[in-house]
């Protein structure tokens, strides 16, 4: 009984926190918060790495003067800082040629000085040394030139054979969103998936459980199965 009585408990606190989530994309405030009182303390009383990142801006800062100055002589010259692997958002060749080539270099080298800022911080515990550099990127990411309209020469082209109308058709989807999101509706797409039909339902229970996961062991629910020996809760198909 008084283990049921705590479980109730702590049922109320996830219901807290997935209610709270909704709002922060899934990020604790609270743990956030932590982070960045861990690097800020620890970056303010360490004055070798404040140097180093002042030595870096200033090298990162001629380092784009110099690339200005190549462009102004021969405008496909080659980039002086490449994105990162999996970053695909200034693969169009149209990024290569300026101004939008100038606006990339300049936002992926001040995304590298935050990296360095963010990182070998003296005395930052493991854990917030990666929420730092985590959340410093998704800052940076909203003020990519990708994300703006004026400055993303693919979408400045698609404005230009659309007449403009691929603006209309964003607002709209945009307004459907936020439609569907205050009358609790699910969102688009979602109708497509049917339980039953193109979505499987089989029985499970939670087993294990911790502040990170729910572990679920999913029972068989189809004839012809059988467990197996030497792996508890696996089951296999036999014909």
């Amino acid at each position: 009984m008084e283990e049921l009585g705590s479980e109730a408990f702590r049922a109320i606190d996830r219901m807290r926190e997935a209610i709270a989530g909704q709002f922060s994309a899934g990020m604790s405030p609270a743990a956030f918060a932590l982070a960045l009182f861990d690097w800020s303390v620890h970056l303010a009383s360490a004055p070798g790495k404040r140097m180093e990142l002042v030595d870096k801006a200033n090298r990162k800062a001629v380092r784009l003067l110099c690339h200005l100055a190549a462009v102004a002589a021969a405008p496909d010259v080659p980039p002086c800082i490449e994105p990162l692997p999996g970053d695909y958002r200034f693969s169009d060749e149209r990024w290569r040629k300026p101004p939008f080539s100038i606006w990339a270099q300049a936002f992926l080298l001040q995304q590298q000085w935050w990296h360095n800022a963010a990182k070998e911080v003296p005395g930052v515990a493991p854990h917030h040394e990666d929420v730092v550099p985590f959340a410093a990127r998704q800052i940076l990411d909203v003020f990519s030139p990708s994300n703006m309209p004026f400055a993303n020469p693919e979408v400045m082209d698609r404005t230009i054979r659309t007449a403009g109308m691929n603006f209309l058709d964003g607002f709209r989807n945009w307004m459907e969103d936020v439609s569907r999101l205050a009358t609790g509706q699910q969102s688009v797409g979602t109708e497509n998936f049917v339980v039953g039909k193109n979505v499987d339902v089989t029985p499970g229970k939670v087993v294990y459980r911790n502040h990170l996961i729910e572990l679920i062991q999913y029972a068989p629910a189809t004839e012809g199965c059988r467990p197996v020996a030497d792996a508890p809760g696996t089951y296999v198909f036999q014909r």
